[in-house]
C-alpha cells in the first residue's frame, strides 16, 4: 500500500464486482481513484457474465490480448471477443469488452501505455501548448492534422485526444 491509499473490507469487494479474496484500495490521489488488485480470466469471465458490456477497443489479436492482460492486472475486468468481418478478405480482429463504467480505466491504460512507448523510442513528450503557434491547432500525434477537434477527436482520423 502506498501513501494515500486504503484497503477497504472485503465485502464492500462484492458491492464492485470483485470476490472476497481481492482486496480494493481506495486512492486519494485524484480522479480515477479506485484501484483494484489484478484478477483472472476466470475472476473477469464470472463478474462480466450478466453484465452490459462495450467494445472499448478493437485490434489484432497480439495488440488485443496485450490490452486484456493490462486490464486484469490492474483489476478491470476485461473479456477477449473475435469480431466476425463481413469481407471475406479481413483479417482477424478482437475486441476488448468491458463494463461501460470500466471504459475510462481502459482509456487511462491506453494512454499509459503509448506514453511508455514514446519515452522507449526517445521521442519528446511535449505539452500541447508547445506545438502552438497563435491561432494554430497542434497537430494529430497519429496523423499530423492540424485542425480543430471535433467533440475531443481529431477531425480527421478520430483519434481521442480529450
Amino acid at each position: 500500500m502506498h501513501d494515500g491509499e486504503q484497503v477497504i473490507p472485503r465485502a464492500w469487494a462484492r458491492a464492485v464486482g470483485r470476490s472476497a479474496s481481492q482486496e480494493v484500495i481506495l486512492d486519494s490521489h485524484g480522479p480515477g481513484a479506485l484501484h483494484l488488485s489484478p484478477m483472472t480470466e476466470q475472476e473477469a469471465e464470472k463478474t462480466l457474465r450478466d453484465a452490459d458490456l462495450v467494445a472499448c477497443y478493437e485490434a489484432p489479436i497480439r495488440d488485443a490480448r496485450s490490452l486484456m492482460q493490462s486490464c486484469l492486472a490492474a483489476g478491470v475486468p476485461a473479456l477477449m471477443h473475435r469480431e466476425a468481418c463481413p469481407s471475406p478478405g479481413c483479417a482477424p480482429k478482437f475486441q476488448i469488452l468491458v463494463r461501460k463504467e470500466d471504459a475510462p480505466q481502459v482509456t487511462g491504460l491506453l494512454q499509459q501505455s503509448w506514453l511508455e512507448s514514446m519515452e522507449r523510442e526517445g521521442l519528446p513528450l511535449q505539452p500541447l501548448s508547445a506545438y502552438r503557434a497563435e491561432n494554430e491547432e497542434p497537430p494529430c500525434p497519429a496523423c499530423g492534422t492540424a485542425a480543430p477537434l471535433v467533440n475531443g477527436a481529431c477531425s480527421d482520423c478520430g483519434l481521442q485526444l480529450e
